[in-house]
């Protein structure tokens, strides 16, 4: 798809020499969480071994009841001590709204594309921990042969202080993306959209690495520790240590702290700075002419965008007047109620007296921010092409998808009737509709 040689990119520059390849910016969260992930050895270990987990749980209808059996959610202590929140804290505690809206008993697999959405399973996980603990304890003594040694396995990895440390830390971090998630997964987001939300999200996380915030998350640990009467206590360590890492630190909070929280906080940074640059570039430089963002467009950047965009502009030569009248538009509205988006900005400028301005918002407007309505055609295509279906012609499918994908707009019952009635076939008998 993305091929500069013979892709669909290559193709559609063949035809369009002008045309910006913009990578998908849900796929780009998503390698920024992957790469992250895997780049923390605590972290890489915590999913494989929590992918392991929900599988063996789930694979069995009576692994399923006995979860459901011990499915109880923490009592009010713990749960206070996990969504304890410090009311001097400036940043709002995503991941502490999500442990107190958690109500499901059992833990979904892990989603194998939507590395994101892996937050809702971690924070079932921790509200749940304790059940699930007993849970595998009880198929663990129930069980015989390899289910038996398997559930002894994911006994012994709850009981690991590591592992408890790197799921709230994880699902502390991975908190703080989700939200970033559904606005770029949103129909009404637009590249301007797009670039806020990411600096804003990267801002927030730059001010979690602290230590106040770690102490946060090490609570919450200690709270379910403590409810399994496991000891936070680091593996022992040695001088010439080359599989873990092996700080100078005096304590269990500042290792875990330097190793885990940090390094992914860190890792997740630099990954969001690298695939979501905020730099001006080519693509970028019409986000100036939004009303709200008016205060950043000198005349360096005014410059560059009349030789950017001078090909497609219809009339280069009342350029710098269209911009001086444009500023004067909006001079004397409050900040507040400047127009935000590409969209609200688009109504604002009016062909008759804004053209270039308007030209270059419809030109950012058709960068696509994700990919999203493609693939959900795709899932659609899915629930609609069964194996019980397999004998489909292409313009009953084609009927199908469409009303699947425009679900949301009322169909005329008379027209599809006078449609059948044309073709003169009387097959389909008689029609009701309650």
């Amino acid at each position: 798809m993305s091929g500069h040689v013979q892709g669909v990119q290559a193709r559609v520059k063949e035809v369009c020499p002008r045309a910006s390849y913009v990578h998908c910016r849900s796929h780009n969260l998503n390698l920024v969480i992957t790469q992250s992930c895997k780049s923390v050895n605590p972290i890489r270990n915590l999913f494989d071994s929590v992918v392991q987990l929900t599988f063996f749980l789930s694979a069995s209808a009576s692994r399923k009841n006995i979860l459901e059996e011990l499915g109880e959610h923490f009592d009010e202590t713990i749960l206070e001590a996990i969504v304890e929140e410090d009311e001097e804290d400036e940043i709002e505690d995503k991941s502490a709204e999500l442990l107190v809206k958690s109500k499901k008993k059992i833990i979904q697999p892990l989603s194998e594309t939507r590395w994101s959405a892996r937050v809702d399973t971690l924070t079932n996980l921790i509200t749940n921990y304790s059940s699930i603990q007993n849970a595998v304890s009880k198929i663990e003594n129930k069980s015989s042969g390899e289910a038996k040694s398997k559930a002894g396995g994911h006994r012994r990895l709850l009981d690991d202080p590591e592992f408890i440390v790197a799921l709230c830390v994880t699902q502390f971090v991975l908190s703080y993306l989700n939200c970033l998630t559904k606005s770029l997964q949103n129909k009404d987001c637009d590249m301007v959209l797009a670039y806020d939300d990411a600096a804003n999200t990267l801002k927030t996380l730059r001010q979690l690495r602290t230590d106040e915030h770690f102490r946060k998350v090490y609570k919450r640990a200690q709270a379910i520790a403590a409810k399994q009467e496991i000891p936070l206590v680091p593996r022992r360590r040695t001088g010439r240590q080359v599989h873990r890492d092996n700080p100078t630190v005096d304590s269990a909070e500042q290792l875990w702290r330097t190793t885990i929280y940090f390094a992914f906080l860190d890792h997740v940074c630099t990954e969001m700075e690298r695939r979501f640059p905020h730099d001006q570039r080519q693509m970028m430089l019409g986000q100036n002419l939004v009303p709200s963002k008016l205060a950043n467009l000198n005349d360096t950047i005014q410059d560059e965008l009349l030789q950017v965009y001078s090909p497609d502009l219809p009339d280069v030569n009342t350029w710098e007047q269209e911009v001086t009248r444009w500023k004067v538009k909006f001079s004397d509205i409050p900040n507040a109620k400047l127009p935000g988006t590409l969209k609200s900005s688009l109504k604002q400028a009016h062909q008759d007296f804004y053209p270039n301005i308007r030209r270059i918002f419809v030109l950012l407007l058709t960068m696509p921010v994700t990919s999203v309505c493609c693939e959900r055609s795709f899932s659609g295509l899915r629930r609609l092409k069964t194996w019980e279906r397999s004998t489909m012609g292409e313009e009953r499918l084609c009927g199908l998808a469409m009303l699947h994908t425009h679900r949301d707009k009322d169909v005329s019952r008379e027209d599809i009737l006078l449609r059948f009635d044309r073709t003169g076939h009387r097959k389909i008998g008689k029609l009701t509709f309650d």
